[in-house]
């Protein structure tokens, strides 16, 4: 029945005089900051945010299905591509102003990778055709500087949609985007995450299966327009894995590994950390079998985490220096367990006093929520916005 009222609430759009969905370009309406977090009507919807940039002014985009979100200040927008089957994985904003998204559109394992860019205003779809796009996804989107940047390529195979996929890069000059195949030493990886920085530095992380048949990690550092895999010292025992990685200022990196846990079956988290030497930095005692889903550097010895736990127990961590301290996530949209189904897919920081997480709240049975979390003045709080008020004549005519 739920699938039914969205079938003719789609088809309605079609038929109903001025509708934005019949002209088949994207198109942009307000949305609404939600001021009562715990009074969101309805408590659970579809859609999800994974990922997020915002500049040092409080402007930014998230992107989730379809769709994106621009927070100007006070105010916030979506824009709808118009598009069936499409999905953002990534975007990110350029010092020139700006934006570009990535992901995939399609449904099934022959989907086709995607870039869009807004400019001017506009978001258009970039034309990839001349490049391989077909059984790919775009993961990551990063840029070094307005004429240079990188997008983190997921391949599957298209004759086998259970195979594990494997990790290429795109790297656009200003002008055209072109494949960059990463050297590497053992058998191909899989690639999570990247980061870049405006100096030309950058990593990735993912891992690969030995001889054996276990998982390990594996690290790719950036040199020039080429990606090398880079040797590891074993300081992790067992099979271990690379899930998010962060670039420190100075060149350096840090990752969120997930690695075999002390008794049978279980796995615990740790940090990687490079600049200049290897070091392992394991979890607070209390969160030893939780798993980061997202990290990011604030400074070289300021680092935030997001981490959950098989329980679904969900909690942020911040590390200054040596010291670790745990930060509750804060009131979340609608009823339910306040920690429990929460994942962060993203965090930024824009500056030591300000930074912004995106994730998801998941509440079962095919439900799910996007969350959006601010932390200024020493304080996370969230922020939502209501999938319902939209300034749209006839919205919500047929239900959801």
């Amino acid at each position: 029945m739920r699938r039914m009222r969205k079938i003719i609430l789609a088809a309605a759009a079609w038929i109903l005089p001025g509708s934005p969905t019949s002209a088949g370009e994207p198109y942009s309406i307000p949305a609404h900051w939600v001021a009562d977090p715990t009074a969101v009507e309805p408590n659970t919807s579809e859609f999800m945010f994974e990922d997020a940039s915002f500049s040092s002014d409080g402007t930014g985009w998230i992107v989730g299905d379809k769709f994106f979100l621009h927070v100007i200040g006070e105010q916030i927008e979506i824009t709808f591509t118009n598009r069936a089957y499409i999905h953002f994985h990534t975007v990110t904003l350029t010092t020139s102003g700006e934006a570009w998204a990535g992901g995939f559109q399609g449904e099934s394992s022959g989907d086709d990778a995607i870039v869009w860019r807004n400019s001017s205003g506009k978001w258009r779809p970039v034309d990839l055709s001349p490049l391989p796009v077909r059984a790919r996804h775009i993961l990551k989107l990063r840029f070094e500087s307005p004429q240079s940047g990188w997008a983190l390529l997921a391949d599957f195979d298209p004759n086998d949609p259970y195979a594990t996929p494997t990790g290429s890069f795109l790297h656009f000059d200003g002008v055209t985007w072109r494949e960059v195949v990463p050297l590497f030493s053992s058998s191909r990886p899989r690639l999570k995450d990247m980061c870049v920085q405006p100096t030309g530095a950058g990593w990735a992380v993912g891992d690969a299966r030995d001889e054996a048949g276990r998982w390990h990690g594996v690290v790719l550092k950036k040199e020039g327009l080429e990606w090398r895999e880079v040797a590891l010292p074993p300081l992790v025992p067992d099979a271990w894995q690379l899930n998010r990685v962060a670039c420190f200022s100075t060149g350096g990196m840090l990752a969120s590994a997930e690695v075999a846990g002390t008794e049978q079956g279980t796995t615990e988290g740790i940090l990687l950390r490079y600049d200049g030497s290897w070091m392992t930095i394991p979890f607070p005692d209390t969160y030893r079998e939780y798993i980061a889903s997202a990290l990011t550097v604030v400074r070289d010895d300021d680092i935030w985490l997001h981490a959950s736990a098989l329980s679904n127990l969900s909690i942020l961590l911040h590390r200054a220096g040596e010291h670790w301290s745990d930060v509750p996530i804060p009131p979340l949209p609608g009823k339910g367990p306040p920690y429990r189904g929460v994942t962060v897919n993203a965090m930024q920081f824009v500056s030591p006093n300000e930074g912004w997480a995106v994730g998801t709240k998941y509440y079962g049975e095919g439900y799910f929520r996007g969350l959006l979390f601010h932390y200024k003045d020493g304080a996370w709080r969230t922020r939502n916005w209501n999938w319902h008020f939209w300034n749209q004549r006839w919205f919500g005519l047929f239900g959801e």
